[in-house]
């Protein structure tokens, strides 16, 4: 759950700013990996992940497998 609403947070700042966006997107297909101390997210490249949808959602390179990519589809509806 928490997951879900970061990916609507990053899609948010990623769509408030086109600086940004542009920054994002010149990442092309690269593997986005995160190391931070944020064990809130549980360690696992959480936040490199959900760039890379973020990415994705805004049209960049394809980087998702096709497996996460229903789960993708189904985390771009906010249930609010």
């Amino acid at each position: 759950m928490r997951e879900r609403i970061l990916f609507h947070v990053l899609v948010a700042k990623f769509g408030q700013s086109l600086e940004l966006k542009e920054k994002l997107l010149e990442t092309l297909d690269a593997y986005l990996l995160f190391r931070g101390n944020g064990s809130s997210l549980g360690g696992a490249n959480v936040l490199g992940k959900l760039l890379m949808k973020t990415r994705e959602y805004y049209g960049g390179l394809e980087s998702t497998p096709q497996s996460e990519k229903k789960a993708l589809k189904a985390w771009e509806k906010p249930d609010c």
